[in-house]
């Protein structure tokens, strides 16, 4: 892609992310964009910080049900790659035999459910939940684009997707009410007691 081409394409992403008005939008046009680099499917899914010791993972796709039921069912998500901190710190991950080393059950079963080749961006929010866009196909072959511009392109769209959904205040980006769990109430109160439960829970609902 010429730079031209891509910064007129920014440009556009840019006046169009600001300018909708239902997240309902905000996931069409991620599709789109998922179609436009000749991926099938898109995930867009938010790892909340809180609860402490359940983190609140949420996501929107539109991946078959059926791999959707079927990930959830093996709870592939303790062991999917994309989340580890060591791989997802690299911000842009190419789906392949390595990165999945340690989670062969999860790639196999991907594959069988037609997800053959795949992609995904990382950003962190400012609220400290952690965003993951990714795309992902069928078809095996190849592809003609660079790997550059795959990037680029994915950087600025989890990042403007991610923030007009703050703005438009969606469900999967808000920060979860801190409702402790007992043994989170333990932890804090071995750490310094109950007035220290009541500070610290004032501190994290203002990240």
């Amino acid at each position: 892609m010429q730079d031209t081409d891509f910064f007129s394409w920014r440009r556009t992403m840019l006046l169009r992310f600001q300018r909708m008005e239902a997240a309902e939008e905000v996931y069409h046009e991620i599709e789109f964009q998922a179609q436009q680099l000749e991926y099938d499917y898109y995930s867009l899914c938010v790892r909340h910080p809180v609860p402490f010791t359940r983190p609140k993972v949420a996501f929107y796709t539109n991946y078959p049900e059926a791999w959707v039921s079927y990930y959830q069912a093996k709870n592939f998500l303790a062991i999917d790659p994309v989340l580890n901190p060591e791989n997802f710190s690299q911000g842009h991950l190419m789906w392949n035999d390595d990165l999945f080393s340690e989670a062969q059950p999860l790639w196999e079963a991907a594959r069988a459910h037609g997800l053959r080749r795949g992609v995904t961006q990382y950003l962190m929010l400012p609220n400290r939940a952690l965003g993951f866009l990714s795309f992902s196909r069928s078809s095996a072959r190849e592809i003609p684009i660079l790997s550059d511009e795959l990037q680029l392109k994915m950087q600025l769209l989890v990042r403007e997707s991610l923030m007009a959904l703050m703005r438009l205040n969606d469900e999967i980006v808000m920060t979860p009410e801190m409702n402790f769990s007992k043994r989170e109430k333990e932890n804090f109160e071995m750490d310094g007691g109950r007035e220290d439960i009541s500070r610290d829970s004032d501190d994290f609902v203002n990240l």
